[in-house]
């Protein structure tokens, strides 16, 4: 099967990471409904910041600094012409430092440049590594990976594990551990378990070759995603099939379903389905099994006529559904894929779909 090449693969990381704090009392906390084991914020973010922020290999990038600094030096640049030609014009020294005092020259700058905020990664900054980039999360214990090549993310990936690892068998005798390095499906089991309403997950067989090339076209662009994943929810108690499940956060999650018009046009022939119908069956039931996750959907629809496939695509718009065809669905998923991994990294930053 013959799948497109993306320029980029994405790798989320989670590191599950266990404290000696832990063990004091009131160290367990309710979040989201859940009794959750708390490690402070310094600890979760330990393995991350010693072997990324001190290896030679990973060059530290702040871009809203070198921003920051390049702007303020052209506007000092800027200031001191304004105030050279009003030397000129102005001939009196003692005059000309009245209405422009070099104090006032240094204020006027600081009021045109806006600093880059005192948090501990501030937005646009990053690691390089050879043609990767690490970006940091606001989640202290996640980051991802962005490489050009799958084999150059896994080798990146399997790098920075390695020296968690040997860091661990040192921190460990200490009271700090690293319990868990969570990539690929595992990253996305984690993000679901994070839920109550969820009972159980289990992975099924793809149902046709269309699942299967969306399912290839995934695997080119990330490690990190579930195909054909059942869930078992409670409260209500439901049972969905999600064809791809990829989650970040609890706050960004999505499922891609395919279909395929040759599945449903007998039906419409045959009057059993209505157009109607197939906008519910097609919109509104993906966007339903995607509310029960606190997830975007995006369908991939494929052979829609191009009348039945706009008709679609309005009512998809209007749901706030992500409508996809054969044509473009390869190259706008790795695009949405991006968006989602760069919206935990840049506070308001808005999402490409």
């Amino acid at each position: 099967m013959q799948t497109q090449k993306s320029s980029l693969f994405l790798e989320p990381v989670r590191c599950v990471v266990r404290s000696a704090d832990m063990a004091k009392a009131g160290s367990s906390r309710l979040i989201g409904g859940r009794m959750i084991r708390y490690v402070p914020r310094s600890n979760r973010r330990y393995f991350f910041n010693r072997v990324i922020e001190n290896e030679d290999d990973f060059e530290a990038i702040n871009i809203m600094a070198d921003v920051s600094h390049a702007a303020r030096e052209r506007a000092r640049d800027l200031v001191g012409r304004l105030k050279g030609k009003l030397e000129a014009i102005v001939t009196l020294p003692e005059v000309v430092e009245q209405l422009m005092p070099s104090d006032l020259a240094q204020e006027t700058v600081d009021r045109m440049i806006v600093d880059v905020p005192e948090v501990e990664f501030p937005p646009y900054y990053f690691y390089k590594h050879n043609s990767s980039i690490v970006i940091p999360t606001a989640t202290p214990n996640v980051f991802f990976i962005i490489s050009k090549t799958k084999e150059e993310a896994d080798q990146l990936t399997q790098f920075i594990k390695l020296e968690f690892e040997k860091l661990n068998s040192v921190t460990k005798d200490f009271g700090l551990q690293l319990v868990e390095f969570l990539i690929g499906r595992s990253f996305q089991e984690n993000v679901l378990r994070a839920s109550s309403r969820i009972v159980s997950i289990g992975l099924k067989e793809p149902k046709d070759e269309f699942e299967k090339e969306i399912i290839a076209t995934c695997e080119s662009l990330t490690n990190s995603y579930l195909p054909n994943v059942e869930i078992t929810f409670k409260e209500p108690a439901e049972i969905f099939e999600y064809d791809i499940f990829i989650g970040y956060n609890d706050e960004t999650k999505l499922i891609v379903e395919p279909t395929n018009y040759e599945t449903v046009k007998d039906q419409m022939h045959s009057g059993e389905m209505s157009r109607d119908t197939l906008k519910s069956k097609v919109i509104l039931a993906t966007q339903d099994k995607a509310l029960g996750l606190g997830a975007r959907s995006i369908v991939i629809a494929k052979g829609f006529p191009d009348d039945v496939f706009g008709e679609l695509k309005k009512i998809a718009d209007s749901r706030k559904v992500v409508l996809l065809n054969e044509q473009n669905y390869k190259v706008e998923l790795s695009k949405i894929l991006l968006s989602c991994a760069l919206q935990g990294c840049i506070p308001g930053r808005p999402l490409y779909y």
